[in-house]
């Protein structure tokens, strides 16, 4: 997930996707399906183990760690949608301003530079071209 130009909000997406991916598992194996473990699955017909054990055992780690995660990023996910700015500001919405206003921007301000901002084809073109090599620092010292 680190490395050189990552923005929060391409993080952030990561590890919230993985919480998803957890929910999804742990549905999974709470109705028996193990496509996502074939390998819990040829260990259980392999190994003289109670079914439940491994299967309750997993659901139960599974759960535990995604508490974990939730709780590491519960911060984050409050304010998730300020990373919108940084990513792509032509998807800023009005209900965004809210959040923004919560870390000193002035509303007024701020929605009079966004306007600007999405009314302005060159710095759109120069954020797309910025964006595919991830080189959104680039394209954020050009900003006026």
């Amino acid at each position: 997930m680190q490395g050189p130009n990552k923005i929060i909000g391409q993080i952030t997406n990561k590890v919230f996707a993985f919480e998803d991916k957890l929910r999804l598992y742990i549905n999974e194996l709470e109705a028996e399906d193990f496509s996502n473990f074939p390998a819990v699955a040829a260990l259980q017909s392999e190994v003289s183990i109670p079914d439940s054990t491994i299967h309750q055992d997993l659901i139960s780690y599974l759960k535990e760690y995604l508490r974990e995660i939730q709780n590491r990023f519960d911060d984050v996910r409050e304010i998730k949608n300020c990373f919108i700015l940084v990513e792509n500001p032509w998807h800023v919405q009005n209900e965004d301003m809210k959040l923004f206003c919560q870390f000193g921007f002035s509303k007024t301000q701020l929605m009079n530079e966004i306007i600007e901002l999405k009314h302005d084809t060159q710095l759109k073109a120069s954020f797309i071209e910025h964006r595919e090599k991830q080189e959104y620092n680039e394209f954020w010292k050009k900003c006026p």
